[in-house]
């Protein structure tokens, strides 16, 4: 289902000076999700998308643009890098023109949540309670262990994201400084054999 909480919804007398940024912290302090208006936007291509155009809904991005706005949270975590699993297809009750691609990542679990609005250097914050939808009849026990589980297996594929970054550029750190030297070899014999010439 399409669910989401209205949480970025601030009058501004002018554009923002620089970018705006919209957070989501739990109540353990972690960030949940982060939104920019420096997020690029990802436009969808006819020739890969998965399904027509006409039943996704157009990306939302933060405006830097004065007047009030409006921004939806969808209640599940920042995307991994790579967009996690799933083929990123629409859900059944699919709406023309207005849908949006299946999340990749864990609805958050019930509680209390702080939403911090950065705009010009100045940050705004707003306590925010998330609810367990009514309609779900699973006892609360299996919940709470449902919503424990995935938030764990979240967190250690976002630390699992973090070690390979770190591999990568260490990867990247090690190439460059074996490069160095067989480079500074290179420019030897280049000033050799110009020497050599010249005499």
């Amino acid at each position: 289902s399409d669910l989401g909480v209205d949480v970025g919804k601030t009058p501004t007398k002018s554009a923002a000076g620089g970018p705006v940024t919209l957070e989501v912290f739990g109540g353990d302090g972690k960030l949940v999700r982060r939104y920019a208006s420096t997020d690029p936007i990802e436009r969808l291509d006819l020739a890969t998308a998965p399904l027509p155009l006409h039943w996704f809904r157009p990306p939302q991005v933060l405006s830097t643009a004065p007047g009030m706005h409006r921004f939806t949270w969808d209640v599940h975590y920042q995307p991994l890098a790579g967009g996690g699993g799933g083929r990123g297809g629409l859900p059944i009750a699919a709406v023309p023109y207005n849908t949006v691609p299946a999340p990749t990542t864990p609805w958050v679990s019930p509680g209390q949540y702080t939403v911090k609005l950065t705009v010009d250097g100045k940050t705004y914050s707003q306590p925010l309670t998330v609810k367990q939808d009514p309609r779900v009849k699973t006892p609360a026990l299996v919940m709470q262990q449902i919503y424990t589980t995935s938030k764990a297996l979240y967190y250690s594929a976002v630390g699992a994201e973090t070690a390979v970054r770190h591999a990568q550029a260490l990867r990247d750190e090690i190439a460059k400084r074996q490069a160095e030297p067989e480079a500074r070899r290179r420019r030897t014999r280049s000033t050799r054999s110009a020497r050599r010439s010249a005499a």
